[in-house]
């Protein structure tokens, strides 16, 4: 048995997951993690890009929001990769 490093669950099986940017935004730290939370964070990174790409994204300043460090991170690397012509040309 293994642990998800993202739930703490004890399970057969995990996945070395890039956390907390996925590889596509010049991740290189992996976790490892159930299925069940593999994909769950992929639809919670295609949703904070979306949000960033059309101008939704909203963060606490005052540090209530769990994901405000991630989206920074996340919003940081969508903001290199535009200056570099990589994305959403």
């Amino acid at each position: 048995m293994e642990i998800c490093g993202l739930c703490g669950k004890h399970v057969e099986k995990v996945l070395n997951h890039h956390f907390p940017l996925p590889r596509q935004l010049g991740g290189n730290e992996t976790i490892p993690v159930c299925r069940s939370c593999h994909w769950r964070d992929h639809d919670l990174i295609n949703h904070l890009k979306r949000e960033i790409k059309e101008g939704h994204i909203q963060l606490d300043l005052f540090g209530d929001d769990p994901h405000a460090d991630r989206r920074t991170a996340i919003r940081a690397a969508l903001k290199q990769l535009r200056s570099q012509k990589m994305l959403f040309d």
